[in-house]
């Protein structure tokens, strides 16, 4: 039985940028940039992700669910909804559920504040052939939703000005 790979995302399932493998999480005080806070947050998607199990008697779908969130004062995600349905209602429910069930997003990286919008791209998928095609179509898009803030790829912050989802 093949587990939900989750692209973790702000998309970022979180969808996160590759780090390099030399980057380290900073040490008490030091600057935290988005790119090593977007790859905390999606790891703890991954780990909720892979305590999701499929439907009852059903084969498991596949898909790409985008959740919308943002940072309470405590740190757990608030107002989180679908940002754009993968058309499935359970795989809209276990997206959810993930977003809802991270722990803490904080600290959160410098020059973000809890009033921010989140994106988290979540990539439900049943082999490592659709899990490809999807990451590569899925990093496109962030690419280009990106381009306002000019911040790392597999990172999207809402734009303040134009917070509706695209198509």
């Amino acid at each position: 039985m093949l587990r939900f790979p989750a692209a973790p995302a702000i998309a970022a399932g979180l969808l996160c940028a590759p780090v390099a493998a030399h980057e380290q999480a900073p040490a008490p005080g030091t600057p935290i940039t988005l790119v090593v806070w977007a790859k905390r947050v999606g790891q703890a998607l991954d780990t909720q992700m892979a305590r999701t199990r499929g439907p009852l008697g059903r084969e498991r779908p596949s898909g790409v669910v985008r959740i919308k969130f943002n940072c309470s004062d405590s740190g757990r995600p608030s107002d989180v909804s679908v940002y754009r349905s993968s058309g499935n209602p359970w795989m809209d429910r276990a997206a959810l559920q993930a977003v809802r069930q991270v722990a803490t997003l904080h600290p959160l990286a410098d020059g973000m504040s809890h009033r921010q919008r989140y994106v988290a791209t979540l990539l439900f998928a049943n082999s490592q052939d659709d899990l490809d095609r999807d990451m590569v179509k899925i990093r496109a898009e962030q690419l280009k939703g990106n381009a306002w803030f000019k911040g790392p790829a597999g990172i999207a912050l809402l734009d303040p000005v134009a917070d509706a989802p695209a198509g």
